[in-house]
């Protein structure tokens, strides 16, 4: 399991986060999410840490449509925040993005001598996202991360074979989309 840093942020900063982006989704009737790049999934009022929760709370099903903004937090990219655009316009999450940034800002902000720098960037395009999900998988795929002991039966490595087998199939298909001038989300398991 994922080691979760809670530390920084603290936990009642994501507490009230989630207090927030509750208030957020009834007032807007956006369903909103953020995850945060150390393992923490800050949904519906409630704060997640446990990777099966996450993902049951990421819902393929849920969210069809969404909307993605990058947050910075201290001057690092720290996360992103997910809204639902299935019911509503992507121009009107869009719009909602002054309201999600003056909630970071109350958040983490609010301490002037404790406070740290928020930011919530533009929403990414799906081109900008399907760049990412392309890196990601060259990244995976790189020699450096393949690089283990073949005489050595180690579970490890099996499961490095498997996702190195998955990143180049995915990646192959994505070239193949990407020649057809028709972009898509290419997903890592």
């Amino acid at each position: 399991m994922k080691e979760v840093l809670l530390d920084k942020p603290s936990l009642s900063q994501y507490r009230s986060l989630g207090s927030y982006l509750q208030s957020f989704s009834d007032i807007t009737q956006i369903d909103a999410l953020y995850y945060s790049l150390s393992g923490v999934l800050v949904h519906h009022d409630h704060v997640y840490t446990d990777e099966k929760q996450i993902q049951l709370q990421l819902d393929i099903h849920e969210f069809i449509n969404y909307t993605i903004f990058p947050v910075i937090l201290d001057y690092k990219f720290s996360g992103f925040i997910l809204c639902n655009s299935a019911k509503i316009s992507q121009q009107r999450v869009k719009l909602s993005k002054d309201y999600i940034t003056n909630i970071f800002e109350e958040v983490f902000d609010s301490e002037p001598e404790h406070g740290v720098h928020t930011s919530v960037l533009d929403s990414l395009n799906t081109q900008e996202f399907n760049h990412i999900n392309y890196l990601s998988i060259l990244l995976k795929i790189s020699p450096q991360y393949h690089n283990f002991d073949e005489t050595n039966p180690n579970p490890v490595a099996e499961h490095l074979e498997n996702d190195y087998t998955e990143s180049f199939t995915s990646l192959k298909k994505g070239q193949c989309l990407r020649g057809q001038k028709h972009y898509e989300t290419i997903v890592i398991k």
